[in-house]
């Protein structure tokens, strides 16, 4: 499994949780015990004022006495709030869309407050020491069109007894997680070994050899429905007995415009130039309840009208 800075960890014998509750103290392990397409989500329950816009689940595992670290591995998918996010900023921004990207690029305060709601949209991993509850770790939100699986280390075992109490949390309803499992070992990560490049095939008849051919700052930059047929000298892999194979690659900002708005909406236009509407985004970035309240009563009608 790989973690979060794109290491590779073993995993041989992982234990699913005994006791699993959300913020709500609904029973949910049957939703979290096993890979079966079953996810846990939130019930939407914390989107009212003064509730902190977070969800969690905390979850009890059986610890061998000798445990010292072990291996947490989180199976899920991230929702597509980020669409009625993207909504909600085009009605702001109107026609300076563009402009917003300039700033993305250059304003120190911006790219600031854009990293923080990163995190605040990670999976915070934190475990139960007896007195507080003390973060291990956080898995940023990476996919919502098909499920993804990622690993943490979780260097010192904290137990009570004979359980660890872990709690996951996230800005409410980020996150749909289908299980949880943990190794209780000792594990070294595993070693990676670059395969020779021999071929590569573009559907854009662009030559992508010298940029795929090693790690650097250069990329094969893709666009939908862009594709690559990479062949590799396979020779190394063969002696092993199950190869996994790791491709090193980066997402970048899609330039989203909101569909049928030909004009400028009017609520952008009361907000004047092109500058004032980012420094209005940005005012409201801080201000977690007031930017993501109508957010979240638009994603609210969304599920209910899809029944999920």
């Amino acid at each position: 499994v790989l973690d979060v800075n794109n290491v590779l960890w073993p995993v041989y014998r992982p234990v699913s949780p005994k006791v699993a509750t959300d913020h709500s103290k609904r029973e949910v392990l049957k939703d979290l015990i096993f890979v079966d397409g079953r996810y846990w989500e939130s019930n939407l329950a914390n989107i009212g004022p003064g509730s902190g816009l977070r969800d969690w689940v905390e979850l009890e595992f059986d610890v061998p006495r000798e445990a010292q670290e072990g291996t947490l591995i989180i199976h899920a998918i991230n929702t597509h709030l980020i669409n009625a996010v993207y909504d909600r900023v085009g009605v702001l921004l109107g026609d300076a869309t563009l402009e917003f990207y300039n700033a993305l690029e250059n304003d120190r305060d911006l790219q600031d407050a854009v990293r923080r709601w990163i995190r605040e949209c990670g999976l915070k991993v934190e475990v139960w020491n007896e007195s507080v509850w003390e973060e291990v770790g956080v898995l940023p939100p990476e996919a919502n069109a098909v499920p993804f699986v990622r690993g943490l280390r979780v260097e010192t075992i904290a137990q009570t007894g004979n359980r660890m109490k872990m709690r996951l949390s996230s800005l409410t309803d980020v996150w749909k997680i289908d299980a949880t499992q943990i190794e209780f070992a000792l594990a070294q990560a595993i070693p990676l070994q670059d395969l020779r490049l021999l071929h590569v095939d573009a559907s854009t008849g662009k030559d992508f050899s010298n940029d795929l051919s090693k790690s650097d700052e250069r990329y094969a930059m893709l666009l939908p429905p862009d594709h690559v047929t990479l062949s590799f000298d396979a020779r190394s892999a063969k002696r092993l007995k199950k190869p996994i194979y790791v491709v090193a690659a980066q997402g970048f900002l899609y330039e989203w415009f909101a569909a049928g708005r030909t004009t400028e909406h009017p609520v952008a236009a009361t907000l004047g130039t092109a500058t004032n509407r980012i420094e209005v985004l940005k005012l409201l970035l801080q201000h977690k309840e007031v930017f993501l309240a109508p957010i979240y009563e638009q994603w609210r009608r969304t599920r209910e009208g899809s029944g999920s």
